[in-house]
């Protein structure tokens, strides 16, 4: 049994009072399709709605679109009815036993998103890939511990290095930055100092710790946790432009430098590039190292995100400097010379 232009806009009036989408207006059905705030980026912040459900099956370029597709023209999402609302309980830290009244309209949707995509079909391909990974990451997330504000106390000292290395305490104080004097690594029998980096979802939860030792230059990451983006929750509301880096200690030279930006703890992943999609950013402006793994994977985050924003790229010196290593002036010339 399929869906109807009433079921869809039941549900998603059901879904808009109990705040789990946001519409632009009441939905009222009478057009083609009803417009919300983008439930599946920028955490459901966006400031303009790019979000579109269908109210009707329609046709295009001789394919049948079925009724209820949900469909972002910002970042790109594109889920059949069933699928959207999964998506949406899950960003939302809910179930769909905690909400019985959507169940018939899941039960009814049918077969998922028939013809071709809205958008071109290896993005699509992308969506649904990143979408398997994510949810999957998603509900790990929701069972597991995060990191307690009684040990991040613990590491909420300053140390000469961290000056050392450009940053300022505005930026210490919002990322949380902190020092861990007695960090034994696997298979070390000595503590090495490290810098502190909490590692934040898009609620602010501290979802790990990744550590930076003060000798040698080795980042510390937790083997049983999936990387995630660095910075993501710290930067602007409606940030428009977003400076990609590979490492943390040069995206905070970069926000100390007055630009946003966010570190992938090397080159990026299929996880990290669907949540930089869903930031719903205008602009991407491209910072790897100049060596061969970063040019990879400048390349790799080039495809990933091309098709939802500008994608720039920063050219560091040849002479081997990363981001942090730069004078403001220099910075500046780098970022002004990005093509």
């Amino acid at each position: 049994m399929m869906l109807t232009r009433d079921d869809i806009l039941n549900a998603l009036d059901y879904m808009d009072k109990h705040n789990l989408i946001r519409l632009s207006a009441p939905a009222n059905g009478s057009a083609r399709w009803q417009q919300l705030h983008c439930p599946f980026h920028n955490n459901g912040q966006e400031r303009r709605p790019s979000c579109g459900c269908s109210l009707e099956e329609q046709v295009m370029n001789g394919k049948v679109y079925k009724i209820g597709n949900f469909h972002c023209f910002s970042c790109g999402a594109a889920y059949s009815f069933r699928n959207g609302v999964k998506e949406i309980l899950v960003l939302k830290g809910t179930t769909l036993e905690a909400h019985p009244d959507l169940k018939p309209y899941l039960d009814n949707d049918g077969i998922d998103i028939q013809g071709d995509s809205l958008i071109p079909d290896e993005v699509m391909q992308s969506v649904y890939n990143s979408q398997a990974v994510d949810n999957l990451k998603l509900r790990l997330q929701t069972k597991r511990k995060f990191v307690s504000e009684d040990e991040l106390k613990q590491y909420r000292f300053t140390v000469p290095y961290m000056y050392q290395r450009k940053l300022t305490d505005a930026v210490i104080e919002k990322y949380d930055i902190g020092f861990d004097g007695k960090f034994l690594p696997p298979g070390r029998k000595k503590p090495v100092p490290c810098i502190t980096f909490p590692v934040h979802d898009s609620q602010g939860r501290t979802l790990f710790i990744c550590r930076r030792s003060i000798e040698g230059k080795f980042f510390y990451l937790p083997s049983d946790q999936e990387k995630s983006v660095f910075g993501l929750y710290e930067l602007p509301e409606d940030c428009k432009e977003v400076i990609i880096c590979e490492s943390v200690f040069n995206a905070l030279t970069a926000v100390v430098y007055g630009h946003p930006a966010v570190a992938l703890f090397g080159t990026g992943t299929q996880y990290e590039y669907e949540q930089l999609r869903r930031l719903g950013a205008s602009s991407y402006v491209l910072c790897l190292d100049n060596d061969e793994a970063g040019n990879r994977g400048t390349e790799k985050l080039k495809k990933a995100l091309s098709k939802t924003a500008m994608v720039w790229t920063m050219h560091m010196p040849d002479d081997g400097r990363d981001l942090n290593d730069l004078s403001y002036q220099e910075f500046l010339e780098c970022y002004q010379n990005r093509d």
